[in-house]
């Protein structure tokens, strides 16, 4: 399909992209607190655990429409890491999904719940839950890894590119202080560590 006049500036402009990507991600988490502050005295306390997994079902459903359709228009595809997988690539997807799903159980039994096998009372909760969980992190590596990631590499060394987007990752987690009302410190630890999951999946990438 022939790209309009605007997307294909948009695909030859790497720098834009990641500005564009960088401030409608941000703006998607930290609008709704700004333009709606909960009043303290109707503060409901935030979700956690699964209940937390399964409430974002419909705003990362959202995020990857978007990602998804700007990606395409731009063509971006391949130059953000997709690429097709090779004949019996799947089964190499096997190993991590069961040391989720083992990791899950065992977290499961050390909090005992009313809950059934890994922590799930239906299959459609269990669908839901990791549907919600594979379209988290296709739309944070779309974003890090793959938009912001190749932006920066087309200026600067690959290992540079990484460090920028690893950072980039980690510090946008301050948004939990809005949205979840965390304190400074705890959240800090939350940045340090997906900055440190951040260098790991760059190198990955």
């Amino acid at each position: 399909n022939r790209k309009t006049g605007f997307s294909n500036t948009l695909s030859n402009k790497p720098f834009v992209v990641v500005a564009m990507t960088l401030s409608l991600y941000a703006a998607w988490f930290v609008l709704p607190f700004l333009l709606n502050r909960p009043d303290a005295a109707t503060l409901e306390a935030p979700l956690v655990g699964l209940d937390k997994v399964l409430g974002m079902f419909s705003e990362e459903l959202i995020v990857t429409l978007v990602l998804v359709v700007f990606l395409s228009a731009i063509g971006w595809w391949r130059k953000t890491g997709f690429q097709r997988i090779e004949k019996g690539g799947l089964k190499f997807l096997v190993p991590p999904i069961l040391f989720a799903l083992v990791l899950h159980q065992v977290l499961t039994l050390m909090a005992p719940e009313d809950h059934g096998l890994f922590g799930f009372i239906s299959a459609q909760q269990f669908f839901i839950a990791v549907v919600t969980v594979l379209l988290l992190g296709f739309n944070e590596e779309m974003v890090f890894r793959g938009i912001t990631y190749y932006g920066f590499s087309t200026r600067v060394h690959p290992i540079q590119a990484v460090i920028i987007a690893a950072v980039i990752f980690g510090l946008f987690h301050y948004v939990n202080m809005l949205g979840e009302g965390q304190s400074f410190v705890p959240t800090t630890y939350q940045v340090l560590h997906a900055m440190a999951a951040g260098f790991m999946y760059g190198a990955l990438r």
